[in-house]
């Protein structure tokens, strides 16, 4: 949670659209978001497809693809005769480069997608402001400005890093320098940016269910304190300055708990929907990048174990294999980027299962029989209808993957070093029968 006294500096925004404004302009700017947000005439804010930045994003795509195509054809030594650090940088920039094009492409033909979410989004916050429920804008903003401000850091800082490495490589060629730019640090904002485009999407649903969790916990305080078809009044809970501080911000108390167990169903049925939309919105992009992590774990892990592994032959002989740092980080970050995905993704799937339980809670607690059958109806309807993200239907988003994720590289892991070592004797037997032989 942000300190109060930090939040007290920033204005409070109006609704989700203007929270997310921040984010929004950078994903436009970078390719991410190929829609414009427009003021119809009510004077409500609503995301429309737009042709400008999906012709924008169109010319982005072939700068990237260019710049690659040129590194890869002048810059770039021959692949055959250059080293593992050269193929290491040369698999970093080809996934990377690739990875952005797609997270453009595929932003573009699920935009349509993206803006039926927000306006969902928004149909949930107008429900949720009709039962006097505090929606905290102020927090996604804030959130949204320190982790942009993180972002930036991280990349100044690697731009400057690798333009200085480069710059005794290329020496003080600018074009050189772009195409060291195109084709390393773009590619890798953009990367970036889409998955946190991804998290603060979901953690606003995750927000949303919170809410309702937490609207639902009042009544299960209600049923607690009264009897069958006594709920206490508004005016009652007012006086009980304890009670209060547990209760949303601006919370409405109505009379009929019927009422509130249809409207909580109702916005938790329309945003699970929304959740399926973001995991169908962005499967294909985490697809590629759960994919480009595995392998680069793999890599830099590899390439780790067999320098703490050298021989004492190979060191003399100067035939060491050096760590190549900026792969090792490109693939710790991707761990990151992956770790980031799954927590959030299971966080929102823990705050949207919570609901059937707080339901069975007032059902036990309570004898009115048409409240009863109204939580049974709706908690059935949750439990079959239980939330949870999948890649393109191939596997789970959740912390299982993290385990299969450590059980891969391990397995892969074992078997690497098993035929770098099986190299290695079969190297020293060879070296050994030919100076046999020469006796």
């Amino acid at each position: 949670m942000l300190p109060k006294q930090f939040l007290k500096l920033f204005k409070d925004p109006c609704d989700v659209y203007t929270a997310i404004h921040p984010l929004f302009y950078v994903c436009t700017f970078f390719g991410l978001a190929p829609y414009s947000l427009v003021r119809v005439e009510n004077g409500k804010k609503v995301f429309k497809f737009a042709w400008w930045p999906l012709t924008r994003n169109a010319l982005l795509v072939l700068i990237l693809l260019g710049a690659l195509t040129y590194h890869a054809i002048f810059d770039l030594i021959s692949f055959k005769d250059s080293d593992l650090q050269q193929k290491l940088r040369y698999f970093e920039e080809v996934f990377s480069s690739l990875l952005s094009c797609c997270s453009v492409i595929f932003g573009c033909i699920f935009a349509l997608k993206v803006i039926e979410v927000f306006k969902n989004i928004e149909e949930v916050d107008v429900a949720f402001r009709s039962l006097a429920v505090w929606v905290p804008y102020k927090h996604l903003y804030v959130n949204i400005l320190i982790h942009l401000s993180g972002l930036v850091t991280i990349v100044a800082t690697l731009t400057v890093t690798i333009i200085f490495f480069a710059s005794y490589q290329y020496g003080t060629k600018t074009y050189s320098l772009f195409i060291v730019f195109m084709t390393v640090i773009l590619p890798y904002f953009i990367n970036l940016l889409m998955e946190l485009q991804y998290c603060h999407y979901l953690n606003i649903l995750r927000v949303r269910y919170q809410l309702l969790n937490e609207y639902l916990e009042t009544l299960v305080q209600e049923t607690n304190r009264t009897s069958v078809e006594g709920w206490t009044d508004v005016s009652n809970v007012k006086r009980k300055s304890k009670e209060i501080s547990k209760l949303p911000k601006s919370m409405l108390a109505i009379s009929d708990p019927v009422f509130i167990v249809d409207q909580v169903a109702a916005l938790h049925i329309k945003l699970t929907d929304t959740a399926h939309m973001i995991n169908y919105a962005f499967c294909v992009q985490q697809l590629l990048r759960i994919t480009v992590a595995f392998i680069s774990i793999v890599t830099a892990l590899f390439l780790v174990a067999i320098n703490f592994n050298k021989s004492s032959s190979e060191e003399n002989e100067g035939k060491t294999t050096q760590l190549d740092y900026f792969f090792t980080f490109w693939a710790f970050s991707n761990a990151c980027e992956v770790m980031a995905i799954v927590w959030i993704t299971s966080e929102t799937c823990e705050e949207a299962n919570t609901c059937p339980r707080i339901l069975h809670k007032i059902r036990n607690n309570t004898t009115n029989t048409n409240l009863q059958d109204t939580i049974e109806i709706y908690s059935l309807q949750m439990y079959h209808n239980r939330l949870y993200f999948t890649v393109c239907g191939l596997f789970p988003l959740d912390y299982t993957l993290l385990y299969t994720i450590v059980a891969g590289v391990t397995t892969y892991l074992v078997i690497l070093i098993q035929f770098n070592n099986s190299d290695f004797v079969q190297r020293n037997s060879t070296e050994f029968d030919n100076a046999t032989e020469s006796y």
